[in-house]
């Protein structure tokens, strides 16, 4: 078998075959001898035909090895060479390329594939625009990691480790999705999934349903957005409907339901198209430390199976009469002075009843 060293040429097939045209050289005495263009096939650590197989034809300007075996009559592609620089292959580097150190023949740098102690810790496959995969049982921080890079930094990384324990998704800008194993130090805790972003995070269902379900912790839902003052737009947690209701159900025992506005001067606002209806199997009960205030366009009504009451120092009722007056509240004084305390109210019959 014959094995030399070469410099790829020409690395273009349109037969699609993976031939390769190298230039092959011999040294003597440090000088070059002998050029000559040969033909090269490609060979793969592992192929399955045209269905499948480990395919990376090297680029134009790469020092390789070729060989030619005893019972063939052409060259084949042995495998790429670092660390050796040829006067051949220095007519395919730039001045520009020279004067910013990419004339050496060091590994690809983005892989990091030595620590600061010039031991070898990560195997990669890399592209010359930089999409690579990278494995490293143990780097300088005791970290095992695969990862999937793109040529922009879009990365799929698994890692190993006690501290970053988890699976993670992420783009070039930082916005990622993660899903954290046990232990993990990282935010969200043990064996969560966290998505983080700057922009916006969707969530789209077309035809079936959403389910938000917890057998463990509480749901939280928090705005913490500052707001535009001016606009008026920013901030808000908006609940919608377009077909359909709205509802808050509690189901546990001695369960409440909560609407708190903690703000001095903010308030909670209850609005229908048509009625508002409150319901209790037990007592409603109203409590206000200033006026409360009820206005209707219409009649107001009172019905009690006992007495209707008072236990404040001031109840007024007042109505205003239509004109003419309407026989439904004919009988109410309106301009009464107020009841005493704990009084009971004796109201004429049929006026809330007719």
């Amino acid at each position: 078998m014959e094995i030399k060293l070469a410099i790829v040429t020409d690395n273009t097939d349109l037969s699609r075959n993976g031939m390769l045209q190298v230039s092959a050289y011999e040294h003597k005495e440090f000088s070059v001898d002998q050029v000559e263009i040969l033909t090269v096939f490609y060979t793969s650590p592992v192929g399955e035909g045209k269905e499948g197989g480990f395919v990376a034809i090297p680029k134009v300007g790469q020092l390789c090895t070729i060989y030619k075996p005893d019972n063939a009559p052409y060259w084949l592609y042995m495998n790429s060479v670092y660390g050796v620089t040829s006067e051949v292959e220095e007519e395919y580097y730039s001045p520009i390329d020279r004067v910013f150190g990419e004339f050496d023949k060091t590994l690809p740098k983005r892989t990091k594939t030595y620590n600061s102690s010039g031991e070898p810790i990560t195997q990669s496959w890399s592209t010359r625009n930089g999409n690579r995969v990278e494995f490293c049982d143990a780097n300088e921080d005791g970290i095992s990691f695969v990862r999937l890079v793109s040529q922009r930094g879009k990365q799929i990384i698994l890692t190993d480790s006690i501290d970053g324990d988890s699976i993670m998704l992420q783009n070039e800008h930082g916005d990622r999705i993660s899903i954290t194993s046990d232990p993990s130090m990282l935010p969200g805790g043990r064996r969560a999934i966290g998505l983080e972003c700057q922009g916006n995070i969707v969530i789209k269902s077309l035809q079936g349903g959403i389910d938000i379900q917890t057998q463990g912790q509480d749901i939280n839902i928090t705005n913490t957005a500052i707001g535009d003052d001016a606009a008026k737009i920013f901030g808000n947690i908006n609940l919608r409907s377009y077909t359909g209701d709205v509802n808050i159900n509690s189901y546990s025992e001695g369960g409440q339901i909560n609407l708190i506005n903690s703000d001095p001067d903010g308030s909670i606002n209850l609005k229908a198209g048509g009625d508002i209806n409150l319901d209790a199997s037990g007592s409603i009960n109203l409590k206000a430390l200033e006026a409360i205030n009820v206005v209707t366009m219409d009649i107001f009504n009172l019905d009690a199976i006992d007495a209707i009451l008072k236990n404040i120092s001031i109840v007024s009722l007042y109505a205003t009469i239509p004109s003419p007056p309407s026989p439904l509240i004919t009988n109410l004084a309106y301009t009464e002075p107020p009841i005493s305390a704990y009084e009971d109210i004796d109201l004429p019959e049929n006026d809330f009843n007719e």
